[in-house]
């Protein structure tokens, strides 16, 4: 499903001739020069399922240039030319934003009619085809997360300024189920005369994910109670859960309405939330057991790993098909929020007890309404009752020391500096799925915290380590902690409003 905006900014005319074939096996050097024009384009406008708005957000300058492509002329399930497209000059086209056309090139084809496919983001083919060779647009192409705020590797860049990949508009818009062809005829031998294929529209092999407070975000009742009465909070940023690192070239589909789109299982994610998931590249959290229980509960360092709010974040189209979407294979977000719990700026340490159900601003505080607490340090009177003051003394001491180490003592969370975390699985409202679709711009807007987050990225359980989120957690089942209103738009409008924590 397509909207006119994020895709390209304009229409990008590219002019090409000269014999552009990467490969020399297979080149017919007998074969006609022939001369022709690729027109590239926004992709339709006009979406194939109604969206909830009409909203609409342009795509930056660095997302939308195009300065290199390849061209792959295919014909009857053939490679026929691959095709470098170096340099493009920006011009104007009525109807559209600006384009771009290429000095004339030259094709070593015969005449006939071919398909067209267009590859953005360099001029040499990255998928290996051969002059010749099978056409396949189910091509698998592989990225690295070289950094999280985009996916990208040394010689396959997906998400990099002014040369995001992009490739063929395919799903059940008009423009997206009709593949552009060139027709070359006899006429079009010389660069006075090339040939003008139809237009190719493009998709963005990324999705756009921006997160950030709505104006009118708030700390919901639930939190602001008690000692919490003046809380206020701060959405820091995200990070991201489950990212895919490969996808088709091409979409692909498991029906005919193009409704149920398919991507490659099983391949590598990156950005795993705790030791739980094997292949993590980037945990965030590490909990450590042994036979016994709780051995470690830690927050990972995260700098570098946190998306500023507000800030975009460039993830691979990812869409497990249901009910088959887990935590070890959908793409979601952790939130990191600072809660201030007395409102006054001092961003103050605080503690969940009883599963994280109650909140407490000290340890003492916390003892005084559970003065077992901390029975766990076993100290003892002279009487052989507990010595709870002992107790909290060497509560407070492995705090300060080794806050991993206490938590797994303690079973307690400690929200270090008012730090908490929500996750939170994105759900794709034009196909109602969970997943993120290609071309599609995910402006996550948080509207309230209704409860009290984690104190890791991903959650823990004090009272069972084997329930803690792990691979096979359906993504339906997990609990949900803040409201968030999304719109995605050109990129896609796909606007939605989840209440998380109720």
């Amino acid at each position: 499903m397509k909207t006119k905006g994020f895709f390209l900014a304009g229409l990008t005319a590219l002019v090409l001739a000269g014999c552009a074939k990467e490969q020399t096996g297979g080149v017919d050097n007998n074969a006609t020069k022939s001369y022709l024009t690729v027109e590239l384009a926004v992709a339709d406008p006009l979406s194939k399922t109604k969206t909830a708005s009409d909203n609409r957000l342009d795509g930056t300058v660095a997302e939308s240039s195009v300065s290199q492509a390849v061209v792959y002329l295919v014909q009857s399930g053939s490679v026929k030319a691959i095709l470098s497209v170096n340099t493009l000059n920006q011009v104007a086209h009525s109807g559209y934003d600006d384009g771009y056309e290429t000095a004339v090139m030259e094709a070593s084809v015969g005449e006939g009619t071919y398909d067209v496919y267009v590859l953005t983001g360099s001029s040499s083919d990255p998928c290996g085809f051969s002059v010749d060779g099978a056409w396949d647009p189910a091509k698998v192409l592989e990225f690295a997360a070289a950094s999280l705020n985009g996916v990208d590797n040394a010689s396959n860049t997906a998400a990099v300024d002014n040369a995001f990949r992009m490739f063929n508009q395919h799903d059940a818009s008009d423009h997206g189920k009709a593949v552009p062809t060139v027709t070359l005829t006899s006429a079009n031998n010389t660069t006075a005369n090339p040939a003008k294929s139809e237009t190719v529209y493009l998709d963005r092999l990324t999705a756009k994910v921006v997160a950030s407070a709505s104006a009118s975000f708030k700390v919901g009742d639930s939190i602001k109670s008690g000692d919490f009465a003046s809380a206020t909070a701060t959405v820091d940023g995200t990070m991201p859960v489950t990212a895919a690192t490969s996808m088709y070239m091409q979409q692909q589909w498991l029906d005919a309405d193009m409704l149920q789109l398919t991507t490659p299982a099983p391949q590598t994610y990156y950005g795993f939330v705790n030791n739980l998931f094997t292949g993590a590249v980037s945990p965030y959290s590490q909990i450590e057991t042994d036979s016994d229980g709780y051995v470690s509960v830690a927050v990972n360092d995260l700098s570098g790993k946190i998306i500023a709010a507000e800030s975009p974040m460039y993830v691979l189209e990812n869409a497990p098909v249901a009910p088959d979407t887990l935590w070890s294979n959908t793409t979601g977000l952790i939130f990191k929020v600072t809660l201030d719990a007395k409102g006054d700026g001092s961003n103050q340490t605080f503690f969940g007890y009883n599963k994280n159900s109650e909140h407490f601003l000290t340890l003492a505080s916390l003892q005084a309404e559970y003065p077992n607490a901390f029975d766990v340090f076993d100290n003892k009177n002279a009487d052989d009752t507990d010595d709870d003051a002992a107790n909290l003394a060497d509560a407070e001491s492995l705090l300060a020391s080794d806050v991993a180490t206490f938590r797994a003592k303690t079973k307690i969370n400690v929200f270090e500096n008012g730090q908490m975390y929500y996750t939170h699985f994105i759900k794709d409202e034009n196909y109602k799925v969970y997943g993120v679709y290609r071309n599609t711009w995910y402006q996550l807007s948080v509207e309230e915290i209704a409860n009290f987050g984690d104190d890791i990225p991903g959650g823990w359980n004090p009272d069972d380590p084997t329930e803690n989120p792990n691979p096979d957690t359906p993504v339906e089942e997990d609990k949900l902690y803040i409201k968030v209103k999304i719109l995605v738009n050109k990129w896609v409008a796909s606007p939605s409003t989840i209440i998380l924590g109720q």
